[in-house]
């Protein structure tokens, strides 16, 4: 049934269209019962996995085919935009500019003065050069590669951590959700950096535990050399990581004094995480001190990978939601759209560290380092990630220390409800197995649903089309130095780059690219004109209109949004349409090029 729902819905996707132009949800782009097999056939591969975790025959291979058929359909949906023909799926995003990062190899075979991070950059340009496919193509390849790699290390880390092959496959089946949001489909260097953690430490486990030590540990210092040049914070992560470890083996070596008998667990060396530590950080400082000097001092380079502070993530939402006028319910709903299969997680992985610190309190020990650790990485990951959210004092994003969090809990949860499932019998291991695979699935279904911007998420698809491309290219070639508004997309600033390269000469026409004023100046003056103390252009795509029209039409300005970029509300779009300071000098039929004219006295 699973891969009839998988046959069903490649058909429908191949009888699609392209994409004629922009589009507000990719979900609307296909029919209700598309996402019907989509959903149906996870939920199929979810079953067969939890069923041959608990009750499944010791030889079948049955477990396979469940396993295929989760990832064969969430690659069926992290590989919309290219069925879609999209030319930048996250184009108004990290996308475009990562793209100027591979144009910089593929035209001049040097990685650019300006690149950081540059392995997931140079992987790609390679695919370009040896698959005879453009730069665009190649970006939005490039996440499924990375799925394809995350689920091979979480299957060959499960099966090193397991006791049993059932709970191995309770992993799998917790792993088979789509958890990462947005960073499924997009181009981020630091989700790249994330999905190759599992595999980093089944090589960790299995260097120590191994015959085969020499070979794996082989592989796994050439790894921890590569990965610093993945993305800086996740080699700070990592290295936490592994010294995260260091703890609960310290941990557990005390409780196993404590404890009246011997677990049999393994004890693993303290050596064996420190010195992988010390090569990741090494590394990294080496690599980033090298680039402090082309930006002048250390304190601007650490400024440049971190951050430099500015207001609190929790502010900017409560702001947001103030201006739109959501009350607490709507906002509360918002959320549980966005992340609700996140919060799932979160919550069994928090009831999963209650029955752990119940098995550790009892007088024989029946804990592992592996639950240690797991329950300690998340626990530690998901504090740094709410104080992200409270206190702005890191620049990365608190949903990239989230997704994190969330790697540990898919472990966490299935090692841990494994073991206790499995103490049950009869009826009641029935039914608790069956609860358990409902919520897998709900999860599963929520995480299709919040991987591209929609209508539902109270947010217009990241998308920059053929026209946008054309349109800046027209743009650049007739501009002059005159600065350039942007409203809420990246697509325009990021542009240039990737277009020409990121270290490419800019021509001297190019000038400055700036946010848009609030409301377009029209709360402070009657016309853009007279809020502007020269001549400016403004270009606006279907996605800022998307934006604040259709999403946020009643986005209003308050005393705590003064000065946010991009707060429009939809009536100033009808303002402009009448303000003769303002002409429309170019429409493509998506993208527009306005320019904005002082007013001259009579």
């Amino acid at each position: 049934m699973a891969f009839f729902f998988i046959a069903s819905a490649l058909c429908v996707a191949a009888a699609m269209p392209p994409a004629a132009g922009y589009e507000i949800s990719i979900y609307s782009a296909y029919p209700w019962y598309f996402w019907l097999f989509v959903c149906g056939s996870i939920a199929c591969g979810i079953y067969v996995l939890v069923h041959h975790a608990f009750m499944g025959e010791e030889k079948s291979k049955w477990w396979l085919a469940g396993l295929c058929a989760v990832i064969f359909a969430n690659l069926i949906v992290i590989l919309l935009p290219l069925f879609r023909g999209y030319l930048i799926a996250n184009g108004q995003g990290d996308d475009t500019g990562h793209l100027a990062n591979i144009r910089d190899i593929l035209l001049t075979g040097h990685l650019g003065t300006e690149n950081a991070y540059p392995i997931s950059h140079i992987l790609s340009s390679e695919l370009s050069f040896i698959c005879g496919l453009d730069a665009t193509s190649v970006i939005r390849i490039i996440p499924a590669v990375f799925y394809l790699a995350y689920m091979m290390g979480l299957y060959l880390l499960a099966r090193k951590v397991a006791q049993g092959f059932g709970q191995a496959l309770l992993v799998m089946a917790f792993g088979s959700v789509l958890l990462f949001l947005f960073f499924e489909f997009g181009f981020f260097p630091t989700h790249n950096f994330l999905c190759l953690v599992p595999l980093v430490l089944f090589l960790l486990l299995t260097k120590m535990t191994s015959t085969h030590r020499l070979e794996y540990a082989v592989v796994f210092v050439v790894l921890l050399i590569l990965l610093p040049f993945t993305h800086p914070y996740g080699s700070i992560l990592l290295a936490g990581t592994l010294l995260v470890f260091g703890v609960a083996t310290m941990t557990y070596r005390a409780l196993a004094r404590r404890a009246q008998a011997p677990t049999g667990a393994p004890f693993y060396a303290l050596s064996g995480v420190l010195v992988p530590a010390l090569i990741i950080l090494v590394t990294f400082f080496t690599w980033f001190w090298h680039f402090s000097l082309f930006r002048g001092t250390v304190v601007r380079s650490f400024a440049f990978f971190v951050g430099e502070g500015g207001k609190p993530v929790i502010a900017e939402v409560a702001e947001k939601g103030q201006m739109a006028g959501l009350s607490g319910l709507q906002f509360v709903d918002l959320m549980i759209r966005n992340y609700g299969h996140c919060v799932l997680y979160m919550l069994l992985s928090s009831i999963a560290i209650v029955l752990l610190w119940r098995r550790a309190s009892a007088s024989r020990l029946s804990l592992r380092t592996e639950h240690i650790f797991f329950a300690l990485l998340f626990v530690l990951l998901s504090l740094l990630a709410f104080a992200t959210i409270v206190a702005s004092f890191v620049d990365v994003g608190q949903d990239r220390t989230l997704m994190w969090a969330l790697v540990a809990s898919t472990l966490l949860n299935g090692l841990v409800f494994y073991e206790w499932l499995v103490r049950l019998e009869g009826k009641r291991l029935r039914i608790f197995s069956c609860l358990l695979t409902a919520v897998i699935v709900v999860s599963a279904i929520m995480g299709v649903f919040s991987v591209y911007p929609s209508p539902y998420l109270r947010m217009p698809n990241m998308q920059a089309t053929r026209r946008d491309w054309d349109g800046m290219e027209w743009f650049l070639v007739h501009k002059n130095s005159e600065t350039t508004y942007y409203l809420a997309g990246q697509f325009p600033w990021r542009f240039p780059g990737a277009l020409l390269g990121a270290s490419a000469p800019r021509p001297r026409t190019l000038g400055e690219f700036e946010p848009v004023p609030p409301r377009f100046g029209y709360s402070d003056d009657e016309t853009f004109g007279h809020s502007s103390d020269a001549n400016q252009y403004l270009v606006i795509e279907e996605f800022d209109r998307a934006y604040f029209v259709q999403l946020w039409p009643d986005l209003a300005d308050v005393e705590q949004g003064a000065g946010t970029y991009g707060v429009v509300t939809s009536g100033d779009f009808t303002k402009l349409d009448l303000d003769p300071t303002a002409s429309r000098v170019y429409y493509n039929g998506g993208l527009e090029i306005w320019r904005v004219s002082i007013p001259t006295e009579e």
